[in-house]
């Protein structure tokens, strides 16, 4: 359907219109794990956004009354920066996936400045946490944390029940690396509650994913076994590569940890297989678990 909208507007001559478009199947293409195109859809919304009309739009007195003829026209093709800050955050989001972290941090800064710039809470929110997926993956966790908790303030400001889900989800992630499993569980076990009456599966499996991962933290690798595996069973009807390759690791840490070497082993290649076709930096990681396996089995034989 957005494909159609992409084309529909280009026989049009709407420029938003096709950024718009291309903005949404990079959305897409960044929830199949097809980071390469949606780099291309993103870079090319981007491209149309800022080269959609004037930066200034209708005057007040055109706001006043319906626009016609040239008025209209000007109105429409009128520079949409609310599109560009949602490229530019899509971008942020690939670069991080990929391990492009300057350009990730690059891309979220600029977004949050126009976020912030149009009074948009609810962009100011997601970007705010995307930067701390970006923290957290660089090791800063109180700074990420700080972004989680303001994107959850903002989203408790609109009322924006998927996103304060998605914060959650965020704290959830920082108490496990910090050593609070059970802090993580609870903030979990909200925002799944969330996920599952709004029937977001994507986010489901995130939590899915997390609680597996805090349950090991806590020492209960039975417990992770169970997460994971449901958590792989959605990501794998959905198409989420990314968390595939996520459940894939943790069933394998709880299994190395249950010393079952050859279940450890198995899942551990399958998420090199799915973060190496990915592109994602957590295929090195993985390899160095392979090869603590490995060098475990050789010991004990």
């Amino acid at each position: 359907m957005h494909d159609h909208a992409h084309q529909a507007a280009r026989r049009t001559g709407d420029p938003n219109g096709q950024a718009r478009a291309l903005t949404n199947l990079g959305a897409i293409d960044l929830q199949m794990g097809r980071y390469r195109q949606a780099t291309v859809h993103l870079r090319e919304a981007l491209r149309l956004f800022r080269r959609g009309g004037d930066r200034v739009g209708a005057s007040p007195a055109g706001r006043a009354r319906p626009a016609t003829g040239h008025a209209r026209t000007r109105q429409r093709q009128a520079r949409d920066h609310i599109g560009e800050a949602r490229a530019l955050n899509g971008l942020g989001i690939v670069d991080r996936r990929l391990g492009r972290y300057r350009q990730a941090t690059n891309h979220f800064h600029q977004a949050l400045t126009v976020y912030r710039r149009a009074s948009d809470r609810t962009g100011d929110a997601w970007v705010s946490t995307n930067l701390g997926d970006l923290d957290l993956e660089l090791g800063r966790y109180r700074l990420a944390a700080d972004h989680f908790q303001r994107a959850l303030d903002l989203f408790r400001q609109t009322s924006n029940r998927s996103g304060q889900a998605w914060a959650l989800d965020g704290l959830g992630r920082v108490h496990t690396h910090i050593g609070q499993p059970s802090q993580a569980t609870k903030h979990y076990q909200r925002a799944l509650t969330v996920f599952r009456t709004t029937g977001e599966r994507d986010g489901e499996v995130s939590v899915l994913n997390g609680k597996g991962e805090a349950a090991h933290a806590a020492g209960r690798p039975t417990d992770a076994v169970t997460h994971h595996a449901a958590a792989l069973s959605i990501a794998t009807h959905t198409g989420e590569g990314d968390q595939q390759a996520r459940a894939h690791t943790g069933l394998g840490h709880a299994h190395r940890t249950l010393a079952n070497s050859a279940r450890a082993r198995q899942y551990y290649q399958q998420a090199l297989t799915l973060y190496t076709n990915l592109g994602m930096p957590q295929a090195n990681q993985i390899r160095t678990h392979l090869a603590t396996v490995d060098d475990n089995s050789t010991n004990n034989s």
